[in-house]
């Protein structure tokens, strides 16, 4: 007992000694925290700031890039680009003018403003700034030339599809709005956010002082310390302004001229520290007379008591003693403890007794089921009626990884489970002894770690009707799980984009619909042009596209909302908690995700969307997925003919990248036809359109490989058959074009022979349409005529003799004796 007080006081003083050192190191460390705590607070703040202007600067760039895209498509029609300009604006909150100044200084814009004489936009910091950085820039304050009021300028360089410079395209925010938008409220009195311009080091943003007492000066006070500081170093964190001492935070804006500067006096923090320090000394007086008084009170209540009682059970001889006889104690409750110091001796002979009989009887037991236990293929482990291990089988520690004698004696649900499945686990135990018999199925956790799906088997062990302990029987079943988690996960996901199904959906939009949900919004999402794609590339390009696109769909949308395919090009969007504006907000980051990931792609992606919002939940919402539908397709019609126009630019271009002498082999054998369609009469409209046969005749090389277009050596069979699908692919790419689909079968039958050996239908004579029969001659005596990749042109009169030797096998005897004439009249 001494021994145990000694230690008592010898801890009690340390830990005095402890927290008096804690009082010690938190009274010198409170200066230099406030200091942290304030520089913490001002980098927040610019943080803050910084990070809305960066929102605020991405939110408006898509306007730019937007509008760049679309006059590099259409850089000389005037009226388009106005037209555009004005509808962006329309549709922009921020923006208050939309302009284009060409190359050649012409300014378009949405305000039908003309510059005064001399002006030059070149000049204008928005034009120098999108020059000097090739990407979206936000400049510093300048006038309005029209209001004269301050604005920001965005611009971004405009570029045509061949890398040309056109021009700048901008647009002006009011500095006003500006500061709305990124909510410069109120300081709290000792602190002040301002944003710099860093070609002019003048602030041109600051939030409002709101208390003089507090914070004795204005923005315009930090001009002359704040200018020094910007120029020397953004990481300078110490200023003194009119002798106040305060923290300094900077941080740049990418893309634009400014800095963000936030300033906190460190007065307050000051005298905080001074409270501090006049309570610290009040709490360690009362803590050390405290800490005295209750040595005193445990000395006299505690420890002497205890020591009477420590000497009255010295006194005792168990073993010529049947009964504890204790010495009334001075405290009531040490009295209690003596009695039931008796009891418990008199109860721990007789348990000791049963337990001794019990674990032999267990032990015989265990022998006689040894044999089935040992030879098992499935883990088994045995249990006593306290939950701990006796005994496992080999198979158990080869699946477990657990050794007998690192386990024995350790409670089971412990061992296998972890904390979350460890009441589940002692459930089943619990149900072993009350008699039960049990099957479960769960997950149970090996030495490293690794969790395993098991099959349970728990079996009660009986002894004179007695349970004593159990049996627990394992089965791996991962495999049969993992089966079942593929096949759910298939029932729910499109197996091409990884987003849900169509089943999926259907079943998520009746659990969604509640009113808590509402506004619901639902975009329908339809892929413009796949079946072009598929034919001119194949269904793995068409593949391809749908996993972008579904990629860029799910990157734009938050947790909870749900993306599923819904058709074979369709995709849709349930988005819980969105109003209108918002979807249209996210189908505008699909747009800009789609195009970043096809920037370096042949073919540009588009895609037709419809929005439809339920705000009531008397609204059917199956008839608002009807109506985002329909807007869907009301926009893919009207959208139709100017993306199948686009997509046959770039499958054009597509091609002439894969082979420059396709371009001039299409423009020769374009003119060539025609002046062969006007030796044969033909009106100016059948010659217009056998010119566009000309020019479109090898339109489905471009699903070919470039290797094998571009091949010096002889092709290979395979080589072969592979390029003369491309009448057949074109084929395909011209009857999704309305207007020339009646040019599709000339560019099917373009490679049919005079004497029926050609390809694809082995046509003969004049089965074979006049036009296609026209192309075949032209084609042959062009390749003949100019380089190709594999031979060297020839003289126009071999190619004339070689024409005439195939004269009624490959080539129309008459369209051959024209074409003569033709080259003859030249």
């Amino acid at each position: 007992m001494g021994k145990l007080y000694k230690r008592f006081l010898l801890i009690s003083l340390s830990l005095f000694l402890l927290l008096t050192s804690v009082f010690v190191y938190l009274y010198n460390r409170v200066d230099n925290r406030i200091r942290e705590e304030i520089e913490t607070a001002t980098r927040y703040k610019t943080d803050d700031l910084s990070e809305r202007i960066g929102l605020y600067f991405d939110m408006n760039s898509s306007n730019m890039l937007d509008a760049a895209d679309f006059i590099s498509r259409f850089p000389t029609d005037e009226q388009q680009i106005s037209e555009f300009l004005k509808s962006k604006l329309m549709r922009s909150e921020s923006f208050s003018v939309l302009f284009f100044a060409t190359e050649q200084n012409k300014v378009i814009n949405t305000m039908g403003w003309i510059g005064p004489e001399g002006f030059d936009a070149s000049t204008r910091p928005w034009y120098i700034n999108a020059i000097e950085r090739q990407n979206v820039v936000m400049s510093g304050p300048h006038p309005d030339l029209n209001t004269g009021l301050p604005v920001v300028s965005f611009s971004k360089v405009v570029n045509d599809e061949t890398g040309d410079f056109l021009g700048v395209v901008g647009g002006n925010i009011d500095l006003d709005d500006i500061s709305k938008a990124l909510r410069l409220t109120e300081s709290t009195g000792n602190d002040i956010t301002v944003v710099l311009d860093e070609k002019t080091n003048k602030i041109i943003l600051c939030s409002n002082v709101v208390s003089q007492v507090n914070f004795p000066f204005n923005a315009e006070d930090l001009q002359s310390v704040l200018e020094p500081a910007l120029a020397e170093s953004h990481e300078r964190s110490t200023i003194f302004v009119k002798g106040k001492e305060a923290k300094v935070s900077f941080k740049h804006i990418e893309n634009t001229d400014w800095t963000v500067a936030s300033v906190l006096l460190l007065d307050d923090g000051m005298a905080v520290k001074r409270e501090f320090q006049e309570w610290y000394i009040a709490l360690m007086i009362i803590w050390v007379a405290a800490f005295l008084i209750q040595l005193w009170l445990i000395q006299r209540n505690v420890v002497n008591p205890l020591y009477k009682l420590e000497n009255s059970i010295l006194k005792l001889d168990l073993e010529e003693q049947d009964e504890y006889r204790i010495e009334d104690a001075e405290l009531k409750e040490l009295n209690a403890l003596r009695d039931k110091l008796n009891s418990l001796l008199v109860k721990t002979k007789g348990y000791i007794n049963t337990i001794q009989d019990d674990k032999k009887q267990l032990t015989s037991l265990i022998r006689d089921r040894e044999a089935l236990f040992k030879n098992s293929p499935n883990p088994i482990v045995i249990f006593d009626e306290n939950h701990m291990i006796v005994d496992v089988n080999k198979p158990f520690t080869q699946v477990f990884g657990y050794k007998l004698d690192e386990i024995i004696g350790k409670e089971l649900d412990d061992l296998l489970n972890k904390d979350l499945q460890k009441k589940d686990a002692q459930h089943l135990t619990d149900r072993i002894f009350s008699g039960f018999e049990v099957n479960a199925e769960g997950v149970r956790y090996a030495k490293d770690g690794t969790g395993i799906e098991v099959s349970i088997t728990g079996v009660p062990i009986l002894k004179d009707g007695q349970i004593i302990g159990g049996y627990g029987m394992y089965l791996d079943i991962s495999d049969r799980k993992n089966v079942e988690k593929e096949i759910l996960h298939m029932s729910y996901n499109d197996q091409l984009t990884g987003v849900y199904n169509r089943r999926f959906f259907e079943e998520e939009i009746k659990r969604l619909d509640t009113a808590r949900n509402l506004p619901i919004s639902i975009v329908m999402i339809d892929v413009n042009g796949l079946k072009l794609i598929n034919d001119a590339f194949g269904h793995k390009k068409g593949d391809d596209v749908l996993i972008k696109i579904a990629q860029s769909i799910k990157e734009s949308c938050r947790e909870g909302e749900i993306v599923a395919r819904y058709g074979g090009d369709e995709f849709v969007m349930l988005l819980p908690k969105t109003t209108d504006e918002g979807a249209k907000k996210i189908v505008e980051r699909i747009r800009f995700k789609s195009d970043a990931k096809n920037k370096n792609e042949p073919i540009y992606l588009s895609f037709a969307a419809g929005i439809a919002t339920k705000s009531e939940m008397d609204k059917d919402i199956f008839e608002i997925l009807k109506q985002a539908d329909d807007l869907m397709y009301e926009k893919k019609l009207h959208e139709s003919p100017f993306t199948r126009g686009n997509l046959i630019k770039t499958l054009i271009r597509a091609l002439y990248n894969k082979n420059n002498l396709e371009e001039e082999h299409g423009k020769r054998v374009s003119e060539m036809s025609g002046r062969v369609g006007e030796a044969l009469g033909y009106d100016e409209e059948k010659l217009d359109r056998l010119r566009t046969l000309g020019l479109i005749h090898d339109i489905g090389k471009v699903g070919v490989e470039e290797g094998t277009l571009n091949k010096k050596e002889s092709l290979t069979d395979q080589e072969w058959k592979s390029m003369k699908k491309h009448t057949e692919i074109g084929f395909r790419i011209v009857s999704e074009i309305e207007e020339m689909a009646d040019l599709a079968q000339y560019v099917l039958l373009h490679h049919e022979r005079y004497d029926g050996k050609g390809y694809p239908k082995k046509l003969r004579g004049k089965d074979i349409p006049e036009f296609a029969r026209i192309i075949a001659v032209v084609d042959a005596f062009d390749t003949m005529t100019n380089d190709t990749a594999y031979r060297k042109r020839m003289p126009t009169r071999e190619a004339v003799e070689e024409l005439k030797k195939n004269s009624g096998t490959q080539f129309d005897p008459e369209i051959i004796d024209i074409l003569i004439k033709v080259l003859l009249f030249d």
